[in-house]
């Protein structure tokens, strides 16, 4: 907190609970406890940066310290890319297991300018994300104030939301490294809240989750989607796929394919230009009926990518007995290349076998100019991360393109 006072940066104070912990205990024994929570803290200190900090406060409880941190947005990714490796699947005693974790997050100096305060915002945060079922994050914040019951006028908002389709998609582009052109966009979701803002999921998303309002927000988003591939194609950017994350409750719905395509015809959007993204823990969850879905709405033309590859219990026949053609290579293994030999390892790993099944591989989480010319020269095809942009509202779009073209020639005649 000096050092962030002192140069004018952003610390984070993340404080996490991992849910079902007791029971795990009770149902195996003390060494099975002991394993999930060396696993559980291995899994944790692969998601953070070599400037963060992480300690164990008790037996289900830790915390871990983001220093520097640009924005709100970056703390989000880096919480949920921890939740999403917290649940992925464990051996115990030759068992499969998943266990869920609570996260509470307080920024300084925003949340607290004092070390005791922050604390206890962190501490009431993740209080408050235990209240909602299912792994989840909650930021301190005054403005999405849950009370004693983990409910709050968030409730109605969101149901509100939903039925006047206040959500909204900015898009992330996905750059061809070979040619420097931009290859696709990653749709993720805004809440366009009439009195607070634009908001990001970090701030909604585990609500709409707990509410069961997923459903009818991932159509809509698979919506919109598809209206971003019409105009993508007025705007002669008809080589730009459009990709939606999609999860198991989304996917496991019974009507979604039908849903889908019903979408897709009444938009005269092109199937082959929407692309969904799937975790392996979606897949994990239900690996035979979600490769007849997939099977269905390939027939569609929309590809499928697997997202978080080589984070979670990753299973290599899924590679070859589902219909995938892209493999992303979570930001975890990028965010310090080319000075980490682990992750130099794993991602020539991912990046060789990639292309030895024909998949396209695509990088998150790209922040540097050294880490864009080590995915280059290691042939890796696509990139995407705040070093070429952020997510971006789509109409800002052709403006990206132009600038992007500019700075690409410069560079080349450089």
């Amino acid at each position: 907190m000096d050092r962030s006072k002192r140069y004018g940066f952003n610390t984070a104070l993340l404080y996490i609970n991992i849910d079902q912990f007791t029971s795990i205990n009770d149902h195996y024994d003390e060494s099975d406890g002991d394993v999930m929570i060396k696993t559980i803290s291995q899994r944790l200190v692969n998601k953070m940066r070599s400037t963060d900090s992480i300690a164990r406060l008790g037996g289900d409880e830790f915390a871990i310290v983001l220093e520097d941190v640009n924005s709100t947005a970056g703390v989000e990714l880096i919480t949920e890319e921890m939740l999403k490796s917290i649940s992925a699947p464990m051996l115990l005693s030759d068992q499969q297991v998943a266990v869920e974790a609570s996260i509470g997050v307080a920024i300084c100096p925003q949340d607290g300018g004092g070390f005791s305060d922050l604390v206890e915002h962190a501490r009431s945060a993740m209080q408050q994300a235990k209240c909602i079922e299912g792994g989840r994050f909650v930021r301190y914040s005054e403005k999405l104030a849950f009370d004693v019951g983990g409910n709050s006028s968030l409730t109605a908002e969101l149901r509100t939301a939903v039925r006047k389709n206040q959500f909204e998609l900015h898009y992330q582009p996905r750059i061809d490294l070979a040619s420097g052109h931009l290859a696709g966009l990653e749709a993720l979701l805004r809440w366009n809240h009439p009195k607070r803002g634009l908001l990001l999921p970090f701030d909604f998303m585990s609500a709409c989750e707990d509410m069961g309002l997923m459903k009818a927000i991932g159509y809509q988003v698979i919506q919109h989607a598809c209206n971003a591939q019409i105009w993508l194609e007025e705007q002669n950017m008809q080589h730009v796929d459009v990709a939606v994350n999609v999860s198991f409750s989304q996917i496991e719905d019974d009507p979604f394919v039908e849903i889908v395509k019903d979408i897709i015809v009444r938009s005269g959007a092109n199937g082959s230009k929407i692309e969904f993204e799937l975790t392996e823990s979606t897949i994990l969850q239900s690996s035979v009926e979600i490769k007849s879905r997939m099977n269905e709405l390939r027939e569609l033309g929309i590809s499928f990518s697997l997202d978080d590859f080589g984070t979670g219990f990753s299973q290599l026949n899924h590679l070859t007995e589902l219909p995938i053609s892209a493999l992303k290579i979570d930001a975890c293994f990028v965010r310090d290349l080319p000075h980490n030999e682990n992750q130099e390892a794993v991602c020539c790993m991912i990046i060789e076998m990639g292309r030895r099944l024909g998949l396209v591989v695509v990088a998150e989480g790209a922040e540097t100019h050294e880490q864009i010319q080590f995915l280059r020269d290691h042939h890796c095809h696509q990139v995407q991360g705040f070093y070429y942009s952020p997510a971006i509202p789509l109409q800002n779009l052709p403006r990206f393109v132009q600038e992007h073209g500019v700075l690409r020639r410069e560079q080349l005649l450089s």
